[in-house]
């Protein structure tokens, strides 16, 4: 699993107004967004799932490299029968998104980017059975998958509490949505960050988001 945009965007931006104790990160693959959190929350603890063996070895790969693993563990666990010891009070994901395009010949990339594993709809579901009132489910998704999203947390009571519409360069539609859900309804100010610049050099407001992260910012 390369590190891609989206893990690294809604790993930099989630829960920026709380201090989450217990983070379940669902789908880490290979631990990308855990790793940040761990980052940046340095005494939460941190748990990455994933259904697909192999990610989770390069995750725990990952993790012997990493220098403050100490609140940190990655398990092979299916999200929807997980039973957890104590329950989280933040659970994030940059989920399986296509919920209708063709698969592919390759089992690794359907599961990656298909809902044939983990419905959105399964996923809130779940969710909402873990996390308490006071509790954030965040998740980045293309525009149109997010609308979708946000129908389906409305009927378990889950309503945008931040929202960040993402742009490739100014003027464009959109090409992601990260939002943060909450149990509480409450005014959701719009957030927009574009990532390049039209010579395709990314924009002050991307580093900033991301610098933290990245080695060449």
């Amino acid at each position: 699993m390369k590190v891609g945009t989206d893990g690294t965007l809604i790993g930099a931006w989630a829960f920026k107004d709380v201090s989450p104790k217990y983070i379940v990160d669902v789908g880490t693959g290979s631990g990308l967004i855990a790793l940040m959190l761990a980052q940046r929350f340095g005494d939460a603890d941190i748990l990455g799932i994933d259904i697909h063996e192999g990610s989770i070895q390069d995750a725990l790969y990952n993790k012997s490299n990493f220098p403050l693993n100490h609140h940190l563990d990655f398990a092979c666990k299916d999200f929807e029968s997980i039973v957890l010891e104590k329950l989280p009070d933040a659970i994030i994901s940059n989920p399986p998104y296509f919920s209708s395009a063709l698969l592919s010949d390759r089992d690794d990339k359907n599961r990656a980017r298909h809902q044939v594993y983990l419905t959105m709809d399964s996923l809130v579901k779940k969710a909402t059975s873990l996390l308490n009132k006071e509790g954030r489910l965040a998740l980045i998704l293309p525009f149109s998958e997010m609308q979708i999203a946000i129908e389906f947390a409305a009927q378990y009571h889950w309503f945008p509490a931040r929202k960040c519409f993402v742009y490739s360069t100014e003027g464009q539609l959109p090409v992601r949505m990260m939002v943060e859900f909450a149990k509480e309804s409450s005014v959701c100010y719009d957030e927009h960050l574009v990532i390049y610049h039209p010579d395709r050099t990314y924009t002050e407001a991307y580093k900033n988001l991301t610098k933290d992260f990245y080695l060449k910012f």
